[in-house]
């Protein structure tokens, strides 16, 4: 019978069989128990036929496990294979299906003893164990442990893509950025049209710090997926890097027309825009931003922080009051605590500043500028003190002055009395 890629046959398990069944029934009496009186079958018979049913069985199992693991259903696959090992025990294809299983369920820890147990069994292995081998080990962290087994599938099968691209993954985990670059130049090759692999080519120049190299290989890779927005990310960031600031704000743009409220392009892009001090350029993008989603209480927020930089304070409060009407949030509390204190308004200050506390009671920001208005208002209070003190003296003054001249009238008077007579 053929099943699976294997032909079974009675030579494959009666062996087994037969010896199991001797080793079981050495009493002759037991063997013949449930055999009726008046049966003239033999035990070599009764073995035949007991070999027959278990490869029938057998067979019946293999088909059964194949059709689940197919499916998806790797347990109902599991349990098939291993039944199926018990009429086989030494049956390599099973142990290589009940490996596969356990590897495509997760269940490493089996996979691995049961792919190890198939390699002590075998005379001869193949790429795909020893690829299997590899990406089990490198779950696990056992990084040289797996590239020995990736290199034994290349040598299996010198163009086994697999275990090319996950050597060279390892390649560039180790720091070896050469020979990943070699080997994702090979996979590129035979792949040319593959952005994924244009990609990790890409970010193994950046390692290797060939920087010019990588944003060719960047700008091919989004020509063949210009949907990749993570790819496009990379590319900016590494144009920002290396102070390309007028192509890094077109690969943002790029990305923004995309997706509008990406965080990573929206932060580029400002972070170009003031490094560039295009700060004009950048309240126009915002103001922008915010025409564009008018809903989104970040777009107000960003506003008020460039307006705020720009030291025009009136509509850097009016940006995170916005901000804070759509949503209520302890940054928008905190910046327009931060402003009002700056325009001198500081009891209003204190109470956009305890509102941030209240929804961020770790943010330092906060304590440090609640400390601020503090000591503001103790100096502000000490000069009212002191000034109160200094008029209460001069008006202390004043009167002593005052009852010393009262004082001093009638002396006088009875000078010139006297000087009179």
């Amino acid at each position: 019978m053929y099943l699976g890629g294997e032909t079974v046959s009675a030579q494959d398990i009666a062996p087994m069989e037969t010896s199991r069944l001797q080793s079981q029934h050495s009493n002759p009496d037991r063997i013949l128990i449930n055999t009726p009186s008046n049966s003239r079958t033999t035990q070599g018979s009764r073995e035949g036929q007991t070999a027959g049913d278990r490869i029938v069985r057998y067979n019946q199992l293999l088909l059964k496990a194949d059709t689940a693991y197919l499916s998806g259903d790797y347990s109902t696959a599991i349990s098939a294979y291993q039944e199926a090992l018990h009429l086989s025990p030494d049956n390599q294809l099973v142990y290589q299906k009940l490996g596969e299983a356990y590897f495509s369920a997760g269940e490493d820890e089996e996979a691995l003893a049961t792919f190890r147990t198939y390699l002590k069994k075998s005379t001869s292995t193949s790429a795909r164990i020893h690829y299997v081998l590899g990406v089990l080990l490198e779950r696990q962290g056992n990084i040289d442990t797996a590239l020995n087994e990736y290199n034994a599938a290349m040598t299996i099968d010198p163009i086994h893509s697999g275990a090319r691209r996950r050597r060279a993954d390892i390649y560039i985990i180790r720091g070896e950025f050469k020979k990943a670059i070699n080997e994702y130049l090979i996979l590129h090759e035979a792949s040319p049209n593959s952005p994924i692999l244009l990609y990790k080519l890409s970010r193994a120049y950046v390692k290797d710090k060939q920087f010019d190299k990588a944003l060719e290989v960047y700008r091919q890779a989004i020509n063949l997926d210009d949907g990749n927005i993570e790819i496009q990310r990379e590319y900016a960031l590494l144009l920002r890097q290396l102070g390309h600031y007028h192509e890094a704000e077109t690969a943002y743009s790029a990305i923004l027309e995309k997706q509008p409220d990406d965080e990573v392009a929206l932060n580029g892009i400002i972070f170009v825009y003031v490094k560039q001090k295009k700060y004009e350029g950048l309240t126009s993008f915002l103001e922008k931003q915010q025409g564009r989603d008018a809903n989104n209480p970040d777009h107000p927020y960003r506003l008020g922080l460039i307006y705020e930089y720009r030291r025009m304070f009136q509509e850097a409060l009016d940006a995170y009051k916005r901000s804070l009407d759509l949503k209520s949030s302890a940054k928008a509390y905190r910046a327009l605590g931060r402003v009002l204190l700056k325009a001198g308004k500081k009891a209003e200050a204190k109470t956009a500043l305890e509102s941030a506390r209240k929804i961020d009671p770790k943010a330092p920001e906060v304590r440090s500028l609640l400390m601020q208005l503090k000591a503001e208002n103790r100096v502000q209070n000490l000069k009212k003190h002191k000034k109160k003190i200094s008029k209460s003296r001069k008006k202390k003054g004043k009167t002593r002055k005052s009852t010393t001249k009262t004082r001093g009238k009638p002396k006088k008077a009875i000078k010139m009395q006297s000087k009179k007579q």
